[in-house]
């Protein structure tokens, strides 16, 4: 009797399925297809229409297919283990990183032959192995590739709550490597534009591929129909914030005047794209005032969920054929070293005046640092209101370890980490030692769940210390500090990384542990941050080929420069002597009171 009535259960899936995802293909689809129509030009080498039309129109299946398995994954990670429609969810997301595997090595060979030409068939898989290994574009399709055919296995061997999640982080992480090419890669400040397309692919990914896995999932969801789709509709206006910052920090790298936005065939597209999004939003905050507050679901929830899909298929096809168009700020022909190291022209020489006006707008730390304020502020409200008291000197605290951070990823120290050694010690420093001490003072945990507190073997002091250590040893290196500075990820990287790790030492240094392995943690910081100021001030000329070369026309002593590097670096081991100091010569729970 249970078999039959799983056959007709499986059968209605298969078909909300197919309608579901068939909507938002076809809309794409003819997007793509028009857009391409409409905005064709002359290839520099011949090639078939075949390939004209079917890049395209395989690239939107390709992140379609991607979107869905994002979505799914991303839906699965907040749903409890023991709903049916979760296990759903992930067989979806794990059919899907199949399609998007396979579809990306597709792509791969579209893309190939629309930038060569035509290629004899006796040289095809020479040429294709180049491409794949040689080629900035090709390298990213076969990652992409061997990521989601990875992820298509992690969704069908993993099902544990906790591994779902980081699942799901990875998959995000999946979308990258396609994010550095296109006009991302081209663009002044690579940095900013690759973040902002990645931030923009991963918001859109869980934001459509969530909607339509939800969609598709919902005859499975029972009596957590509006609890499930409350969460999402939460996540939903994250992602809509995202995409919005994303798009427009992206447009502002892209875009000499607002009028070419209404004079250039990639304006006219990108505003198509926006008015989308604006219709998308408006749905949003309609179903989520109204529709959402009965259980089950209105109806005319889900004919507002068939709409919006239409409306982000179409969007996906439009984005897809802007990333074929050229914007009006293309690439340019590099005159300095600074342009042809960064892409950017050299900034003005540090000094008082270019601390204060030097500025750089990161959405990914943008994005983080408001979000971090909104949620703490909302939450400092809601504790006063049921009658808890807050110190005003954590609020202060915390707030100012965000200004600081906004400092030094967006502001001078942000612009200028690139070009001078010094400065980005003074980054390495801060995102370890002085931002996340701060953070851990304000108790931003206790504040939003005052009834939790972390385990001993999560924060263990010796684990923390050593993760710490690695950090600063690490990040300091010539060679992986040659990569952080010239390549997006690697930048990125250095970043969260450092304020992690910093965040998790200092965290430790008020768990329940004994006094001397505090001490111990403190010490093994303090040894790894004068390891590396001395490996500074004794290694001479740290990466010369760069610094030498990118600051050109500055009137700037290097060998000092990277001698107040190593300063640095010993005033953070000092930082981290003072500052334990102070844990362990008072109670732990006087420490942040």
């Amino acid at each position: 009797m249970t078999v039959s009535l799983a056959f007709p259960v499986r059968r209605r899936l298969a078909a909300t399925s197919a309608a579901t995802l068939g909507v938002l293909t076809l809309a794409a689809v003819i997007a793509a297809t028009i857009a391409t129509a409409l905005t064709a030009t002359d290839p520099v080498f011949p090639v078939p229409e075949v390939v004209e039309f079917g890049l395209p129109l395989v690239k939107t299946l390709t992140t379609l297919a991607a979107s869905v398995t994002v979505g799914a994954i991303a839906v699965a990670a907040f749903m409890p283990r023991a709903n049916p429609a979760r296990d759903a969810a992930l067989d979806i997301g794990a059919s899907a990183a199949v399609v998007t595997a396979v579809l990306s090595g597709g792509t791969a060979v579209l893309t190939l032959l629309a930038l060569a030409g035509e290629v004899a068939a006796t040289t095809f898989a020479a040429t294709l192995g180049q491409f794949f290994t040689e080629i900035a574009v090709g390298q990213a399709w076969l990652a992409t590739l061997l990521a989601f055919a990875g992820l298509s296995v992690l969704c069908f061997a993993v099902r544990e709550e906790g591994a779902v999640r980081w699942i799901a982080v990875i998959a995000v992480l999946a979308l990258i490597p396609v994010s550095l090419q296109g006009h991302a890669a081209g663009a002044g400040s690579h940095t900013v534009a690759a973040t902002a397309q990645w931030l923009h692919s991963a918001a859109s990914a869980v934001w459509i591929g969530g909607l339509a896995v939800l969609a598709t999932v919902r005859h499975r969801l029972g009596n957590s129909t509006t609890q499930v789709l409350a969460i999402y509709s939460q996540i939903a206006l994250v992602c809509f914030i995202v995409v919005a910052a994303a798009g427009v920090s992206g447009a502002v790298v892209r875009f000499e005047s607002p009028g070419q936005l209404f004079t250039t065939t990639y304006g006219v597209l990108l505003l198509a794209k926006v008015a989308l999004l604006t219709v998308l939003g408006v749905l949003g905050a309609w179903y989520r005032r109204s529709l959402l507050r009965s259980n089950p679901p209105k109806p005319a929830f889900w004919r507002t969920v068939a709409a919006e899909l239409v409306i982000m298929g179409t969007a996906i096809g439009l984005a897809v054929v802007l990333t074929r168009t050229a914007p009006p700020v293309g690439e340019r022909i590099a005159a300095t070293p600074a342009q042809r190291l960064t892409g950017l022209d050299l900034p003005a020489e540090p000094d008082q005046w270019a601390s204060a006006t030097s500025w750089v707008f990161d959405p990914l730390w943008i994005l983080l640092i408001g979000f971090a304020a909104f949620r703490y502020v909302r939450a400092v409200i809601t504790a006063r209101r049921h009658g808890r008291s807050w110190p005003l000197l954590r609020i202060i605290g915390f707030l100012a370890a965000l200004m600081l951070l906004l400092f030094v990823t967006c502001g001078w120290a942000g612009v200028y980490d690139t070009y001078l050694l010094s400065v980005r010690m003074v980054v390495l420093a801060a995102l370890t030692v002085v931002i996340p001490l701060l953070i851990v003072l304000a108790a931003p945990l206790k504040l939003l769940r005052p009834s939790e507190h972390p385990g001993p073997a999560l924060v263990h002091p010796l684990v923390s210390a050593g993760l710490l250590a690695f950090v600063v040893l690490l990040w300091a290196s010539p060679v992986t500090l040659r990569w952080a500075v010239e390549d997006p990820v690697g930048s990125q990287l250095m970043l969260l990384s450092s304020l992690a790790a910093g965040l998790y030492f200092w965290a430790s240094m008020l768990a329940p542990a004994r006094r001397h392995i505090r001490a111990v943690a403190a010490g093994a910081v303090t040894l790894a941050f004068a390891g590396a100021g001395i490996q500074l001030l004794s290694v001479p000329g740290v990466s010369p080929d760069w610094y030498a070369v990118i600051t050109e026309g500055w009137e700037l002593d290097l060998v000092q420069d990277q001698a107040n590097a190593g300063i640095v670096l010993f005033s953070g081991a000092a930082a981290v002597l003072v500052a334990a100091a102070f844990f362990l010569r008072r109670k732990l729970s006087d420490a942040v009171d």
